[in-house]
């Protein structure tokens, strides 16, 4: 099985995704509100990848953070929004923009996902969500780690041990 090589970054001046402490406000109540940009039936495997997106949010509501994910079909209101291309022009499958405050508070994030590998072929369901997990630990503050989901190119395509611990180990700080 190939790994996927998975970037992210940030275009905001305040900070990046994965390079500083970053993220959302510990706000009990609300929930973040995630959009991902409906499948258009233009391919096979769309929806799946859709559900597999979809499942990616789901699984990091289990983990039981401060922040948890809820959908919403209007992209203009939403916290984290999940777009698709086709592939990106360097060998990386995914990229996370957060946008954040002085503070590193995370205001919005923007995650996009390829459809397809560098060399073109096309990620598997199995893939995109191990992607989805990866781009969304971003998109919740997330650096990358040596093992598990956050690891910079990864296998992994189910959340692990280190995954929760570090993510609840981030929410955890004062």
């Amino acid at each position: 099985m190939l790994a996927l090589s998975l970037v992210a970054a940030l275009a905001s001046p305040a900070g990046a995704c994965d390079s500083t402490r970053a993220r959302w406000p510990n706000a009990p109540g609300d929930p973040l509100r995630a959009w991902i940009q409906p499948a258009d039936g233009s391919g096979p495997g769309v929806m799946t990848d859709y559900d597999a997106v979809r499942r990616a949010f789901l699984s990091w509501n289990a983990v039981f953070l401060p922040v948890r994910f809820a959908f919403t079909a209007d992209s203009a209101i939403a916290d984290v929004r999940v777009r698709w291309i086709a592939r990106f022009d360097r060998p990386m499958s995914g990229n996370t923009e957060c946008v954040l405050t002085d503070d590193n508070w995370i205001l919005r994030a923007d995650v996009v996902l390829a459809i397809a590998r560098f060399d073109g072929r096309r990620l598997d369901t199995h893939e995109m969500h191990g992607l989805a997990l990866h781009e969304i630990g971003h998109a919740i503050g997330l650096v990358h780690q040596p093992k598990g989901v956050m690891a910079a190119t990864t296998r992994v395509r189910e959340l692990t041990a280190a995954d929760r611990t570090a993510a609840r180990r981030l929410y955890g700080l004062p």
